[in-house]
């Protein structure tokens, strides 16, 4: 009986790992830029709307809109999402580093990668196939697509 031979790693297919956490940091990077910017813009408008009803003697727009003030207040401290984007932002400029140091063989290439990848900010998984797909279809792979959920293009709609 023969056995199977192994694949050995490549320096190749070790820039396709970093080049998927450069993709996988800017869609968080992305995501999380723009769901500050929707809750700072619904903050204005709540708040907009809550003087208006005061200057219009509508105590039901101040309340509805002194309540989404509330919630996105909450949201906004418990996600901290500005300091989220910045992380994701600064995570992928030390992958980009990585892949624009010329003359690394496999194991020193992979040893940093490893050593960057102990400080990843944590991710949202749904977003990790259409990084994943995309990283491949940018350099020619698409024999090696997978299949993405419907919530999986929900969430990368939103990056």
């Amino acid at each position: 009986m023969t056995t199977p031979k192994t694949h050995e790693r490549t320096l190749y297919e070790a820039r396709l790992d970093a080049d998927y956490e450069v993709r996988l940091q800017e869609l968080h990077q992305r995501l999380f830029g723009r769901l500050n910017t929707a809750a700072t813009l619904i903050t204005l408008l709540a708040g907009t709307t809550a003087f208006a009803g005061v200057l219009q003697q509508q105590p039901q727009w101040s309340a509805w809109a002194g309540v989404a003030l509330a919630a996105l207040a909450l949201v906004s401290a418990l996600g901290n999402l500005g300091a989220r984007a910045e992380a994701h932002r600064a995570q992928r400029r030390r992958y980009l580093e990585l892949l624009a140091v010329q003359g690394l063989d496999l194991d020193a290439f992979d040893a940093e990668l490893l050593r960057i990848g102990q400080d990843d900010p944590p991710t949202i998984e749904a977003l990790r196939v259409p990084a994943f797909n995309a990283n491949l279809q940018r350099h020619g792979r698409t024999d090696w697509l997978q299949p993405v959920s419907l919530w999986q293009r929900v969430v990368h709609a939103l990056a």
